[in-house]
C-alpha cells in the first residue's frame, strides 16, 4: 500500500471517529447527521482531487522552470545582453579616459545595474528553485522553509519591476539609482561583517550617499515593503502585460529564436498561501507539526504546490525587467548627456551633504588628535563653502 492510500485511510478513519461521536450527541436530528455526513464526504474527495493535482503542478513546475533557463542559455540572451552593456561602459568609460567626459553615472549606476538586477534575480530564483525541489523529495520541512525564502526573493523582484517602470516613466533617473542600490548593496550595518564592510569600500561611498540621499538614517529595504505593495497588487488584479514586452530589439531576437516559450498568464498567489509558509516557520501548533514532514502528506504536498507553483512567473518578470532596460538603453545620446549632467551634480550634492555631516559630526570630538580635529575643521569651512556656493 503505498503513502497515500495510507494517508486516505487515516482521513477516513478519522471521519468515521467523528460520525460516531456525532451521532451520539444528544437532540441531534438525522437532517443533520445526513448533512454532516455528505459534507465529510465532499471533503474526503475534494481532499483527495487536490493532493492529486497538487502533484500535478509539481511535475508542470519542475518542467517548465528547466525548460525556461535552457531556452535563455540555448538563445544567447545573457551573452547578447552582457556584450550590449559592456559595449555601452565601454564607449562611456573610454571618453572618461580621453577626458571629454567627468562621470558616467547613468551608464553604471542605472544602464548596468538595471541589467545586473534582473541577471540576478533570475538566476537566484530560477536556481534555488531547484535546490528546492531535491530537498522537498528529502526532507519537505526544510523544503518548505527554503520555498518561503524563495517567494519573497519573488515578490521582491515583482516589487522592483513595479517601482523601475513607474520611475522610468517619470524619468526619476536618481531614484532609479537609488532603487538599484538598495536591492544591490544595502545593508544594516550592525549586520555587516570584517569581510563586506572592507569590500567594495570605495564603490560603497557612492551606494550610501545614494541610498541616505534624502537625509533619513541608512534603510535597507526591507521585505515588508515589498510583501505589502505586492498583496495590494494582487488584491487589485494589476499584472505586468506581456503583449508589448518583445518588440525591444534584443528581447524580439530571442522570440524569434525561441517562439514557443510558454509564459504564466498571470500571476495569482494570496496571503493565505504565504501565511501557510509563515506558519511552518514560526513555532506554534507545533504538535500538529510534528517533524519529519512526509512529502506525501497531503496536507504538505498541498501547501508545497500553491507556492512552488507560481515560481516560473520570474521569467515573465525578466523579460519585463530587460525591456525597460532595452528602453533606458536605446535613449538619444544628447538626452543621455542631459541626463548625467543632472546625476552628477546630484550625486556630488548628496556626497558633499554627507561629508559634510561627517566632518561636522567628528571636528569637535575630544578623542581625536589636534592635527585631526584641525583637519576636519578645514574640510568642513571648505564643503560648506562649497555648497553655499
Amino acid at each position: 500500500m503505498s503513502n497515500e492510500e495510507n494517508y486516505l485511510k487515516k482521513r477516513i478513519r478519522e471521519f468515521n471517529r467523528l460520525y460516531e461521536l456525532a451521532k451520539k450527541i444528544p437532540n441531534v436530528s438525522s437532517e443533520i447527521l445526513k448533512t454532516f455526513y455528505n459534507n465529510g464526504m465532499e471533503d474526503l474527495q475534494q481532499g483527495e482531487i487536490d493532493a492529486k493535482d497538487s502533484k500535478k503542478i509539481i511535475i508542470i513546475t519542475e518542467k517548465r522552470i528547466k525548460e525556461n533557463i535552457l531556452s535563455i542559455h540555448e538563445s544567447n540572451l545573457f551573452k547578447d545582453l552582457n556584450e550590449d552593456c559592456n559595449k555601452v561602459l565601454d564607449h562611456y568609460r573610454n571618453e572618461m579616459l580621453l577626458n571629454k567626459r567627468k562621470t558616467c553615472f547613468f551608464q553604471e549606476n542605472i544602464v548596468q545595474e538595471v541589467l545586473r538586477v534582473n541577471n540576478l534575480f533570475l538566476e537566484r530564483i530560477s536556481t534555488f528553485s531547484q535546490t528546492i525541489l531535491k530537498e522537498f523529495y528529502n526532507d519537505s520541512y526544510a523544503s518548505l522553509i527554503l520555498l518561503r525564502s524563495n517567494i519573497e526573493n519573488l515578490i521582491l523582484y515583482f516589487y522592483y519591476v513595479k517601482e523601475l517602470e513607474k520611475l522610468f516613466h517619470k524619468e526619476k533617473w536618481l531614484e532609479i539609482a537609488r532603487l538599484n542600490a538598495r536591492i544591490l548593496y544595502t545593508k544594516k550595518k550592525e549586520t555587516e561583517t570584517r569581510f563586506e564592510s572592507f569590500q567594495e569600500m570605495d564603490y560603497l561611498d557612492v551606494v550610501n550617499a545614494l541610498v541616505t540621499m534624502h537625509g533619513a538614517k541608512e534603510k535597507p529595504l526591507h521585505i515588508s515593503d515589498a510583501l505589502k505593495s505586492f498583496f495590494e497588487s494582487m488584491e487589485k488584479d494589476e499584472q505586468f502585460k506581456i503583449d508589448e514586452t518583445f518588440k525591444t530589439p534584443i528581447l524580439n531576437g530571442y522570440a524569434k529564436k525561441k517562439p514557443n516559450i510558454i509564459l504564466m498568464s498571470k500571476i495569482n498567489y494570496s496571503k493565505i498561501s504565504y501565511d501557510q509558509l509563515c506558519e511552518v516557520v514560526h513555532p506554534v501548533a507545533i504538535y500538529r507539526k510534528k517533524y519529519p514532514f512526509d512529502n506525501e502528506d497531503p496536507n504538505v504536498k498541498i501547501k508545497f504546490a500553491l507556492s512552488f507553483g507560481v515560481l516560473p512567473y520570474v521569467i515573465n518578470l525578466y523579460f519585463y525587467g530587460i525591456n525597460i532596460y532595452e528602453k533606458i538603453r536605446a535613449l538619444e545620446f544628447k538626452k543621455i548627456n542631459t541626463i548625467e549632467k543632472e546625476l552628477e551634480n546630484s550625486i556630488q550634492i548628496i556626497m558633499d551633504k554627507k561629508q559634510l555631516e561627517f566632518a561636522k559630526q567628528y571636528k569637535n570630538e575630544d578623542s581625536l588628535p589636534n592635527e585631526t580635529k584641525k583637519f576636519l575643521e578645514q574640510a568642513y569651512k571648505k564643503i560648506l563653502n562649497k555648497i553655499d556656493n
